[in-house]
């Protein structure tokens, strides 16, 4: 193969076209600073693409000038999201073999290090080890971090330097009638910290037939306590709590169960007063579907992700992507896949991100779309290897 060749593959498909030197293992206080909670500006997105079996896993770059592919030297597993912490990385893995570590990575030197999310004293206590589920963390000051450690019904307060968890905030208490309180989601929110928590008995999301209102919890990072609540009107909120262009209002998805539809919405939380506005339902024209992820292009538009009706154990075998305007209520589709995908759209700048689960047991044509904010693709990326999907897209500087 030539070099041109070469190149231009490399330009339009996520795999890795060449070795990037290994991360170098450092001490967690090396990451410990303001830059922690500084908000970087985005120059390329990070993806993470698992195999069918959710057993394995790459994580790739994709920039945002060019649209060229490039691989970052960490490990991920079947089950690892990523978030952007100022110009650091932070990865969560939930997998057998990284489960329940938290891994910082700087991509300027290439530091990385680990932190354990479950702590021995939590372990001796349990009599086993527990297993954290981390599903979110946000930086709270130069040297905190909060993880919401979904299947612990907490949020683990991460001293970096330490690296370790310190302390955790209960947040059992906040379950009312639900045995599981599940907190999925967290943001910072002026001088709170926020998160989203789903309450319901059934152990598996995609099953649960929630009865409840899913719930914010807002804790004080100074004094790690749960300071309020706010009651959101559909069950199960799930996915990123999306700031407003404006930035009065949180946006969140409220998906209820997959076996019923008009039972969610996407949700808006006023941040000044806590008040929550339904500002599309399930059931409204153009969508009939699980609303599970939104994203904001403008105060107008909002991109969503409409998932299909799950009968029993049955696969969500319809997954829609579609434009919506909160004047018109007019929908433009922007992709229509034959199985469900874990990715949530982005909007970067003019751009959106999708990402595209293929079809097949093997996510044939799997990969991130882009599209322009009218919904006219401009460009569609191969997946970062066969047999690989798109599991989590965010901006990264």
């Amino acid at each position: 193969m030539t070099p041109p060749l070469r190149s231009a593959l490399c330009a339009i498909a996520l795999t890795a076209c060449g070795v990037d030197p290994p991360a170098a293992p450092q001490a967690c206080g090396a990451f410990a600073g303001p830059s922690l909670r500084a908000v970087a500006t985005p120059s390329r997105l990070a993806v993470v693409g698992v195999s069918p079996r959710y057993d394995s896993g790459r994580v790739r770059t994709l920039s945002l000038d060019d649209l060229s592919v490039g691989p970052l030297p960490i490990e991920a597993t079947g089950d690892t999201v990523v978030r952007p912490l100022g110009p650091a990385l932070a990865l969560l893995h939930r997998a057998v073999g990284n489960q329940d570590n938290l891994t910082l990575y700087d991509p300027n030197s290439r530091a990385v290090c680990q932190v354990p999310l479950v702590t021995e004293a939590e372990v001796r206590a349990a009599r086993t080890r527990p297993s954290a589920n981390a599903h979110d963390v946000v930086s709270v000051d130069d040297g905190h971090l909060y993880v919401a450690r979904y299947a612990m019904h907490s949020v683990a307060v991460v001293d970096v330097a330490a690296e370790a968890v310190t302390r955790a905030i209960d947040l059992a208490p906040q379950g009312g009638a639900g045995q599981r309180v599940f907190p999925d989601a967290l943001a910072r929110v002026g001088d709170e910290v926020w998160v989203t928590l789903q309450r319901f008995d059934d152990a598996d999301m995609f099953l649960a037939s929630p009865t409840r209102p899913g719930l914010i919890a807002r804790l004080d990072p100074r004094t790690h306590t749960v300071v309020g609540t706010y009651a959101l009107t559909n069950p199960n909120p799930y996915g990123p709590l999306v700031p407003t262009p404006d930035g009065r209002a949180r946006l969140v998805t409220t998906f209820g169960s997959y076996n019923v539809i008009g039972d969610g919405a996407v949700e808006s939380i006023d941040v000044a007063t806590g008040a929550v506005t339904v500002l599309v339902r399930e059931d409204d024209a153009g969508i009939m579907g699980n609303l599970d992820a939104v994203a904001v292009v403008d105060a107008r538009h909002l991109v969503l992700r409409v998932s299909a009706l799950r009968r029993g154990t049955a696969a969500l075998d319809d997954l829609r992507v579609i434009l919506f305007d909160l004047d018109t209520r007019a929908v433009t589709l922007l992709m229509r896949a034959s199985q469900w995908g874990a990715a949530a759209p982005v909007v970067v700048g003019d751009r959106i991100f999708v990402g595209d689960p293929g079809s097949g047991p093997y996510h044939a044509g799997a990969g991130v779309r882009v599209f322009s904010p009218l919904g006219v693709e401009l460009r569609a990326i191969v997946a970062m290897e066969a047999g690989l999907m798109p599991y989590d897209v965010q901006a990264m500087r």
